[in-house]
């Protein structure tokens, strides 16, 4: 299971592999996204949800961490295309508000580009 990466301009769109994300596969995922991070200067970064159904708790501190590359290199983060049960698992955790999530990938990048 690995991450896809996408350069749309000036935008990096991380899609997550889908349904189901492994404890497992993880550190893989945490590791390909701190990559791409580190590797852009001043990163605008899109993670999608679309294909993912099922996410570890643990899995929500890959997602802080990511933020927190991403703040320290001057860049941001938004989340798009939530699905059921993850949707429901930033809810409950409350990192709806702390993260920026969007309904698509495109409102995501627009919202990203409009500062």
């Amino acid at each position: 299971m690995s991450l896809e990466l996408h350069v749309v301009d000036d935008v990096l769109h991380m899609v997550l592999p889908g349904p189901t994300i492994g404890r497992d596969a993880l550190q893989g995922i945490e590791d390909q996204m701190l990559h791409a991070v580190k590797s852009t200067p001043s990163p605008l970064v899109v993670v999608d949800f679309a294909k993912v159904e099922f996410l570890p708790t643990i899995g929500l501190g890959t997602l802080i961490a990511v933020q927190k590359w991403t703040r320290e290199r001057d860049g941001r983060l938004r989340i798009a295309a939530l699905t059921g049960r993850v949707s429901d698992l930033f809810r409950i955790s409350r990192l709806d508000r702390i993260f920026e999530i969007d309904a698509t990938v495109e409102e995501a990048i627009a919202n990203l580009r409009a500062g």
